[in-house]
């Protein structure tokens, strides 16, 4: 087994949800108590790891097999070794909640940025140590406001974000620092990290005060409203409408993870959470 990152990017509009409504929201994503940051469950994660694995075992056992039921627990008990079995106890598999790193957010120039800020690096940073990778979160200075009082932000040379002498992150004007070697050594870091490319990191990523992250990751999801219709006369059915909140494409998450060592040199292209008729939640993971 090896200790490692598992680094999930989403690359399509992804609900992760909690099975509960909050205020006008009937099917929110899954988010910490804590930081009110979205989050991937662990559970969640495991399962969408062993899916495939076991659709596999299911297929070849099923050829041998008079009886799906028994064709189900042969493959289940063929990846107990890895995902735990009720009759032989714990996987070797460990993988626990996944932390946001990176979350786009749409930009006035320069299309979306790739917004961090110094705690999620922090926590990045925490992950790294226990799988025993070298990474160092950054100290961030308080930085300096800009004319109106617009929220400092670091960004890199050659940074696709700025016009202007500013620096537009949904509705804020934002006062881009006049050191980037803060921004250029972390994109650096990063795309390492993060099996990301630097090029396009360096033209995107914005480092924002932990306050301003926060209010970000809160406010600027995407809201779709579902319904179901009658066959007959295409009229909305009563009790369908549900409004579903979604992660934006291209949202970075890290989570510690315990894998076994044939694993590590493959990425895996995942479906995570709901609507997977629709194309929502295809995610890619890398180990890092």
């Amino acid at each position: 087994m090896s200790k490692t990152i598992a680094v999930i990017r989403t690359l399509t509009p992804t609900h992760v949800g909690t099975g509960q409504a909050v205020g006008l929201i009937d099917q929110p994503i899954a988010r910490s108590t804590a930081t009110g940051w979205p989050i991937l469950p662990a559970q969640g994660l495991k399962g969408v790891l062993k899916s495939e694995p076991l659709r596999e075992a299911y297929r070849k056992h099923l050829a041998s097999e008079q009886d799906e039921k028994d064709a189900v627990k042969k493959a289940e008990l063929e990846l107990a070794d890895i995902f735990g079995h009720p009759e032989k106890g714990l996987g070797s598999l460990r993988i626990a909640e996944a932390q946001l790193v990176l979350f786009p957010v749409r930009s006035g120039f320069g299309t979306y940025a790739l917004v961090t800020c110094p705690l999620a690096l922090q926590h990045l940073a925490t992950l790294a140590e226990l799988a025993e990778i070298d990474f160092e979160a950054p100290t961030v200075p308080a930085g300096q406001n800009g004319p109106n009082g617009a929220l400092p932000v670091w960004v890199c040379q050659g940074t696709a974000l700025v016009g202007g002498k500013l620096v537009v992150l949904d509705e804020y004007d934002l006062h881009p620092q006049d050191d980037r070697s803060l921004a250029d050594g972390l994109a650096a870091k990063l795309a390492e990290l993060l099996s990301l490319d630097e090029g396009d990191l360096r033209k995107r990523l914005a480092i924002v005060s932990d306050d301003l992250f926060t209010h970000l990751v809160r406010f600027c999801t995407e809201v779709r409203t579902t319904t179901a219709l009658e066959v007959a006369t295409k009229k909305v059915k009563d009790g369908t409408l549900r409004t579903a909140e979604f992660l934006p494409p291209y949202a970075v998450f890290a989570a510690y993870a315990e894998v076994p060592d044939e694993w590590m040199d493959n990425d895996k292209v995942v479906q995570l959470g709901a609507n997977e008729s629709t194309g929502a939640g295809i995610a890619r993971i890398h180990w890092s």
